[in-house]
């Protein structure tokens, strides 16, 4: 999180997810493939029309390409989008559908200060600006869960828990930083119109 001097709130990054496809998966089991295209529809049909993608061109696609292992179906879903299909998902057992995690830049000012925090690629890699000059200590650790047979045969199970990236307090004030940028584009566009 980016801060100003009186740690009002500049930026963010925010987790969102993008809704894949796997045809080669779902057609593994016939059983499976219209309850997952149903739950698609009932769930991502608003995301996925934005795409130009409904329950009919899912179908058209998984019969033509069951081979394909990837097709990105919708982009850049909040955690509250996706949580209903995963608890459905997970108790119906369902095939082919997984999600990949992206991040975002939130900038609650719009445009302030942008060039000075800077932007970040789609993984949250810093690409600009105090982003890139402090990456390593702004992006946290991902929490891993694993597993593995002991001597007895037994399940240990290992949790390695998530770590939070840290904050910037930065020395901008976003009032005078506001008020500076207006006057500044007032100027050019006064000297855009004397051309």
């Amino acid at each position: 999180i980016f801060l100003d001097c009186n740690e009002s709130t500049l930026a963010w990054s925010e987790k969102v997810y993008d809704l894949i496809l796997n045809a080669n998966v779902l057609v593994s089991d016939e059983e499976k493939i219209e309850p997952t295209l149903n739950a698609l529809n009932k769930f991502f049909s608003k995301q996925m029309s934005a795409n130009g993608i409904d329950l009919k061109w899912i179908q058209d696609y998984v019969q033509k390409n069951p081979d394909k292992k990837y097709y990105i179906l919708a982009k850049k879903l909040s955690y509250d989008e996706i949580k209903g299909f995963q608890d459905y998902a997970s108790k119906e057992k369902l095939k082919g559908v997984y999600f990949e995690d992206n991040y975002i830049r939130k900038y609650p000012e719009n445009t302030l200060a942008s060039d000075v925090i800077g932007f970040t690629s789609a993984d949250g890699v810093g690409q600009w600006g105090l982003g890139k000059q402090y990456n390593d200590i702004l992006g946290g650790v991902e929490g891993r869960e694993y597993g593995h047979l002991d001597d007895d045969l037994k399940l240990e199970r290992t949790t390695i828990p998530a770590i939070d990236g840290n904050s910037i307090v930065t020395s901008i004030d976003s009032h005078l930083q506001s008020v500076v940028e207006k006057y500044l584009n007032e100027i050019e566009i006064g000297r855009a119109s004397c051309r």
